[in-house]
């Protein structure tokens, strides 16, 4: 599939969920099964990526983070990291590194395989769905001054995943498929009715809901 620049797109969401528990796991200094049997599952090599994550000094990284693995917007390798010598993932103290890691490419090629079907004219940056998500909302006419809190739950799930970013830089932001329905369901149904760039993403969003998908921002 081609693309120019980071899109979200779709992928399926139990192995991607089940990509996140591993991740939690290897990053901990637990088992990493889990790395192998998704490797062995899709067929791409991690080798290089279980030598990376046995590496790891797990307990006393501050980058690492639920869900994320390890996040390259938290790395102080170049500000005084007491492991960033021995760490194999920001290499020469540079936290870059961490999204050309061989574990970074590994989550990005099992991602890649996932891909569901979408169509194009909505395969949005992060930060345009998240926008096309409030315009929604508001569109709506449910989120005035009066409306319950609730109501913008949806914008509050979608606004903590772009700040989570995604797993070791590989991806951009991505919304679990536990996440997705959380976010849809605070979309009021008809919400984009009439309007040529809103109703394909409301669409959207309920077709990728429907097929237990998940959205990863995709590069």
């Amino acid at each position: 599939m081609s693309r120019r620049g980071p899109v979200t797109l779709p992928v399926a969401g139990a192995p991607w969920q089940a990509l996140l528990d591993a991740l939690d796991a290897a990053v901990s200094g637990g088992p990493r099964r889990g790395i192998a049997r998704l490797a062995e599952q899709e067929e791409i090599d991690a080798g290089e990526a279980l030598r990376e994550l046995a590496a790891f000094p797990a307990r006393s990284c501050t980058a690492r983070e639920a869900r994320v693995g390890v996040n390259p917007g938290r790395c102080s390798a170049s500000a005084g990291c007491p492991v960033a010598d021995e760490c194999p993932f920001a290499r020469r103290g540079d936290p870059a590194a961490i999204a050309r890691s061989h574990t970074a490419r590994f989550i990005a090629a099992l991602a890649g395989r996932t891909v569901l079907a979408a169509p194009e004219a909505v395969a949005l940056p992060f930060v345009v769905l998240e926008s096309a998500l409030a315009a929604l909302v508001e569109r709506s006419g449910r989120s005035g001054p009066e409306a319950p809190p609730r109501v913008r739950t949806g914008l509050a799930v979608a606004g903590l995943a772009r700040r989570r970013g995604g797993p070791f830089g590989a991806t951009g932001p991505f919304l679990a498929a536990a996440e997705l329905e959380q976010v849809a369901a605070h979309v009021p149904p008809g919400s984009g009715r009439g309007d040529r760039e809103l109703a394909p993403v409301e669409a959207w969003l309920r077709r990728a809901t429907a097929h237990d998908a998940a959205l990863v921002e995709l590069r």
